[in-house]
């Protein structure tokens, strides 16, 4: 297979390099063979001429040798002689009618079968133009290896042609030395252009190789998470438009895991990014531990992941996200620091034509449930999910839209001293729907301050308070509460001093409640925004006592003014009256003896109403004394109590 793949990259260039060289293999050694065998007859035409000047010396214009073959003995000696130092092993002579009429090594009686003419000595005669060509004697017993024939006319002195001399020149020895020196020559061509065409293609292909190589390399990097080696997002988007195509799914059930590493923010504020990056690779290679190679894994945010986990059921789809939890419960320790590790997971199996948007919006509900219900576990989805993030979403509509259309309003809850009187309200915002219908403060107040709308609607009940109780008698004051999320911007103090400040409200008539969260935060800016607040003259309440994480150096380290008991107490007492009693009398004598008047929230009836009258606390507040009321009925309220 990596061979196929090589070849289809490098194939062009390789069977061009190929062609180039082979056909450089073929044509030069051909192109040496002509060469030697153009310099042979260079060669023999060369001794051919110079032999035959001698013969023409030795004969001296004698042409009985072209007529007769006749010739003296001392003519003979001076032609072996002079062949005798030449190369040229043998001749013949032709008259001019191309007749053969001597032979330097055969008899001349021996001549009678071969009285026939000579085609090439004939054409010689008639052209005057020497006729020479190189042949092969390996099949001839005797004959050199190679030899060339040279049909030379012979010119008399007085430049007639008298006949023709067939020379027969051997050229083995030089043949040999001729071929050696161009094979070397034609071996050298063969290795330059070789080289002039290999050595750039293999350049080309291992610049190309390289280049390629990079091309993974980022193209690995562009779908990886640089921290954990994990899919990106970008990547898992085109694993899910891949699963997702068009297949048929109806019986391959497609698993989603979307996976919240809790508390990941406050690893990183508190101990360092450093150690919240180990922990993420630390995390990472636990998924890939627990998971099938079959499964995609993905990082798509700091601290989110999400796994594809195909031909999957909701049961094995549970077991597979609990055992992720159980592989990461244990305590992640680096450089001596314990971090504890948890997971809040949502799951949800993806069937038929449902697409991946609807698959992730669906686990995305399932993880936001999971959170909700205490972090570290498994929610599955549900359709009940579904309906409850429809509610959500048509409340966080509403509450967007109810400060600019004016769908939200105060009611005014009265407050009453022990004996009695008027004491002050507390305001209470409402909020009603689009249609009509009225929210629960429970239900908006959470999705406000999760879309962080709860400041502006913070300042909004605090300056319609502020300006709603200056209408009332003076002895008379307003409260209302204050998100912990108000704190964060800074703006709480100077809105509530500019408040006070226009409208001409004694500040000692207004008392801001903070809930038990407001607290948790232990911010040093909260502290000093509660000091300050103290500072203009106002008065500061511990709301719901007793629900959340009370601690009693909260109550001695912000010296609050008020301490309202939560109505869950009274809800309690109807079950365990003698045993709440005690603890509704402990918690009052506790706030008196820090200096605060203790509030008992929930009077629903009149048992209710004859025990608290029997403690010493400071204020009352229920049902049963008064409900919430609109801005002009406590007004009215305020003042016929003050007439009375």
């Amino acid at each position: 297979m990596r061979k196929t793949k090589i070849f289809q990259s490098y194939g062009l260039p390789l069977i061009i390099a190929a062609c180039v060289v082979g056909s450089s293999i073929l044509l030069f050694p051909r192109w040496s063979d002509d060469l030697v065998t153009r310099t042979l007859l260079g060669h023999a035409e060369s001794s051919a001429r110079s032999w035959q000047t001698e013969l023409a010396e030795a004969l001296q214009e004698d042409g009985s040798l072209f007529v007769q073959g006749s010739k003296s003995e001392e003519q003979l000696g001076l032609i072996n002689a002079s062949m005798a130092g030449s190369d040229i092993f043998r001749f013949k002579a032709f008259d001019m009618s191309g007749r053969l009429t001597f032979v330097s090594d055969e008899d001349v009686s021996a001549l009678e079968d071969e009285a026939n003419l000579n085609t090439t000595a004939a054409l010689v005669v008639s052209t005057g133009e020497m006729h020479v060509s190189v042949e092969d004697g390996t099949e001839k017993p005797s004959r050199p290896d190679q030899y060339v024939e040279a049909y030379l006319p012979f010119i008399g002195q007085d430049g007639a042609v008298q006949g023709v001399i067939e020379v027969y020149v051997d050229v083995t020895g030089l043949a040999a030395a001729i071929k050696a020196k161009f094979g070397r020559l034609s071996a050298l061509l063969i290795g330059v252009t070789a080289m002039i065409y290999l050595i750039p293609t293999f350049i080309l292909i291992r610049r190309t190789a390289q280049l390629r190589a990079r091309d993974r390399e980022l193209l690995k990097v562009s779908r990886h998470d640089a921290l954990t080696g994990l899919l990106n997002r970008g990547a898992f988007n085109e694993a899910c438009s891949e699963f997702f195509g068009p297949r048929n799914r109806a019986s391959d059930g497609l698993g989603i895991l979307f996976i919240d590493l809790d508390f990941f923010k406050d690893v990183n504020d508190t101990i360092g990014h450093d150690i919240g990056d180990r922990l993420l690779k630390h995390v990472a290679d636990r998924f890939r531990r627990v998971c099938r190679k079959e499964d995609i894994i993905a990082r798509v945010g700091g601290d989110e992941f999400v796994i594809l986990c195909p031909c999957t059921n909701p049961t094995e789809l549970r077991s597979t996200a609990e055992r992720l939890i159980s592989e990461t419960r244990d305590r992640f320790i680096c450089n001596g620091t314990e971090i504890p590790v948890s997971f809040s997971v949502g799951a949800h199996v993806s069937t038929g034509d449902e697409n991946e948007r609807r698959a992730l919006y669906c686990s995305d509900l399932a993880v936001y449930r999971a959170k909700a219900d205490g972090r570290g576990r498994v929610a599955l989805f549900s359709e009940e999910l579904e309906r409850q993030d429809i509610r959500r979403r048509s409340v966080l509509e509403d509450v967007r839209n109810g400060l600019d259309q004016g769908r939200f309003y105060l009611e005014f809850q009265p407050i009453y001293n022990r004996t009695g009187s008027l004491a002050g309200f507390e305001s209470l915002l409402r909020l009603r729907a689009h249609n009509g219908e009225l929210i629960p403060p429970d239900e908006f107040i959470p999705i406000a301050e999760e879309s962080g709308l709860i400041e502006d609607l913070g300042l909004w009940v605090m300056r319609n308070a502020i300006e709603t109780a200056v209408e009332w008698p003076e002895d008379v004051f307003v409260s209302f509460n204050v998100s912990a999320h108000q704190f964060k911007s800074g703006q709480l103090v100077p809105e509530l001093d500019s408040a006070t400040r226009t409208t001409g409200l004694d500040p000692s008539r207004v008392c801001v409640e903070l809930t038990e969260r407001v607290l948790l935060e232990e911010h040093d800016d909260v502290a000093e925004q509660l000091a300050a607040i103290k500072g203009l003259g106002t008065q500061i309440a511990i709301d719901d006592f007793g629900t959340g994480y009370s601690s009693l150096s909260y109550l001695w380290r912000f010296e609050f003014n008020h301490l309202k008991i939560d109505r869950s107490f009274f809800e309690a007492y109807e079950f365990d009256s003698v045993r709440y009693a005690r603890l509704i009398e402990t918690i009052v004598a506790l706030g008196q003896q820090l200096d605060m008047s203790v509030t008992i929230e929930g009077v629903e009836n009149q048992d209710q109403m004859d025990y608290i009258l029997t403690t010493t606390c400071d204020h009352l507040q229920g049902f049963f004394l008064g409900r919430p009321a609109s801005r002009e009925r406590a007004l009215a309220l305020s003042r016929d109590t003050a007439a009375a």
